[in-house]
């Protein structure tokens, strides 16, 4: 990156500080009271420094000093396209909220908790230091656990149960990583991948900074609260939770030693995972009953595909430049594709008023459906074709494995696709009434999938073999079979000769951590049987110091009485924090 130092009075410093300070101070406004026109407004507008920030800003780095021990603000090419989908997602989510929440007294709830996650969004991707990073990280996944809980049903707060625990795990894992990192003199991202290559803690470091913002970029089986929280969360704000997965997919691409040295276990490993994403996410997502929550696994599976691309990059470190560029231009055409089917499943509705509203909602979900599957002519075909070129560098021996698992990959999203429609319009009657005015919102970011990908410069080479005969039938073939596959099993679905039928529950593996959960609280009560046995067995005198509570102790009682109902929250974390504990002090 350009590491020139920016002035805070210039044009891109400006900028810079504008995007994440924005929603900042439109959270304060809520502090005073507030119509719902200025609301929809804050709502509105608070996006459009971080679009501004991508069109008019230049390189260079804002240095901060006054705050979090030196904060820097920058954007790179990376960065910038990170930036533009995120920037207009949440553009289209605060103009969708307005919307939304047309008439409801929760639309001021809703945004504190809205504009603050969207201000640690735009605040990650601008972050050019790994305190930063962390802080505004942590804003953004603590502030996202109100968007999940916020219309306070059942499942919503089950969702959030699962969400702000594993979002509590994930910052103790990253926190430990950026520990490390910091003792070896690591801050800026410019140097990390040098301090984390060096470090005799290399794989420490690796394995937290991969587990902890893995939790966020849905890594199986780390995946569990992307399908809850999708399906809970009201609409706007799925469609920003599926933003924000994409900052632990940055968060890879900025801490680990992409660049250095050659890491070929490392390299195997992550490219294992980015299948096992691509594979699970399909078969699993077949298995669901609500299109929401066939969305979460449909990310599952094509952030596998970026994590492929991480894997071939610390096996050939010298083609990382190129292949962060298609990392990053994948990050681009799914952020939007996932946007747009999002905002799609609040215009399904509109399939019941007439043909021809139902010809132009069809016509705008096949678009970004198809985009994603990889068919010709759209951005997916343009992105994968980009991030396809490189396969042939993984680790072996993965590019033959690779050259037959992808197409297969292709043909799953397909049938996923066609799964997705189904569900769409078989349950078109359960989506609240029709939203008015997120029509034109909607076109906009269907037009922006397809488009904007083919905009982005530094891919001729991927753009030439997309339009040549082979790379046309190579991305048709797995499309066409997979929609021919889909349209097979709807007929017989249709007249009731499918051989085979499963569900599965969001969250899936879910209820295997959850009878885990449920042994350790066994085994805790069976502890506290114990010391509440041997406390009965004390004699009277030194029974007496501990039968009832003094006074002053009183909230402690209290406070330990409500303790217990988290006594499974309260083992796991102490597991780990007391593991990460011990393998800081015996690292050698």
């Amino acid at each position: 990156m350009n590491e020139t130092t920016l002035s805070l009075f210039s044009l891109q410093g400006v900028l810079l500080l504008a995007t994440p300070l924005a929603p900042l101070l439109a959270a304060l406004a809520l502090l005073r009271p507030l119509s719902e026109t200025t609301l929809r407004l804050l709502a509105a507008l608070s996006a459009l420094p971080a679009l501004g920030c991508v069109l008019l800003g230049g390189g260079g780095e804002l240095p901060l000093s006054a705050l979090l021990l030196g904060s820097r603000l920058g954007l790179d090419p990376t960065g910038r396209l990170f930036l533009l989908f995120t920037a207009l997602v949440w553009l289209a989510a605060g103009l969708y909220t307005g919307i939304w929440f047309r008439g409801r007294s929760s639309f001021r709830t809703f945004l504190v908790f809205f504009l603050p996650a969207m201000a640690g969004n735009f605040g990650a991707v601008l972050a050019q230091n790994m305190v930063t990073f962390f802080a505004c990280y942590a804003l953004m996944s603590f502030a996202a656990y109100g968007l999940v809980v916020h219309d306070g049903s059942e499942p919503a707060r089950r969702a959030g149960r699962v969400y702000i625990v594993l979002v509590v795990l994930g910052e103790v894992l990253l926190f430990s990583a950026l520990l490390l990192l910091a003792e070896g003199g690591g801050q800026r991202f410019s140097t990390l991948a040098t301090v984390a290559q060096g470090s005799p803690d290399r794989d420490l470091i690796l394995l937290l900074l991969v587990a902890g913002f893995g939790l966020k970029a849905g890594l199986v089986p780390l995946h569990v609260a992307l399908p809850l929280t999708y399906a809970a969360a009201a609409l706007p704000a799925a469609a920003a939770l599926s933003v924000m997965t994409k900052v632990g997919l940055l968060g890879l691409l900025r801490f680990l030693p992409l660049g250095g040295g050659a890491l070929p276990g490392w390299a195997g490993a992550l490219t294992l995972a980015g299948v096992a994403m691509a594979i699970y996410g399909v078969a699993v997502g077949l298995a669901q009953r609500q299109a929401r929550a066939l969305l979460a696994y449909s990310s599952i599976s094509q952030l596998g595909y970026l994590f492929i691309g991480i894997g071939i990059g610390l096996a050939s470190p010298g083609a990382w430049p190129g292949l962060a560029a298609a990392v990053a231009l994948y990050a681009l055409h799914h952020g939007l594709a996932k946007g747009a089917l999002f905002f799609g499943v609040g215009m399904a509705p509109a399939l019941d008023q007439g043909r021809n509203r139902r010809i132009l909602v069809l016509a705008g979900l096949l678009l970004p459906a198809a985009a994603l599957c990889g068919a010709p002519l759209t951005s997916g075909a343009l992105a994968k074709a980009s991030l396809k070129g490189y396969v042939g560098l993984a680790a072996e021996p993965w590019p033959g494995v690779l050259d037959v698992l992808l197409p297969v990959a292709a043909v799953g999203t397909t049938a996923l696709m066609g799964r997705f429609l189904f569900l769409l319009w078989q349950g078109r009657a359960q989506v609240r009434e029709e939203q008015v005015g997120l029509g034109p919102i909607w076109a906009a970011l269907v037009l922006l999938v397809g488009i904007s990908v083919w905009l982005v410069p530094g891919h001729e080479k991927a753009l030439a073999k997309t339009l040549s005969v082979g790379g046309l039938w190579g991305s048709f073939w797995p499309v066409g079979l997979g929609a021919l596959l889909a349209w097979i099993v709807a007929l017989w679905a249709r007249h009731g000769r499918l051989p085979l039928r499963w569900d599965l529950p969001p969250g899936d593996v879910l209820v295997i951590y959850e009878g885990l959960a449920g042994r350790l609280a066994g085994i805790w009560g069976r502890l506290v049987g114990f010391l509440t046995f041997y406390q009965q067995a004390l004699p009277g005198k030194a029974r007496g110091c501990f039968s009832k509570p003094k006074g002053y102790l009183g909230p402690f009682a209290e406070i330990e009485g409500r303790l217990r109902g988290l006594t499974v929250a309260g083992v796991l974390l102490l597991v780990l924090l007391l593991g990460i504990l011990l393998l800081l002090i015996f690292r050698g």
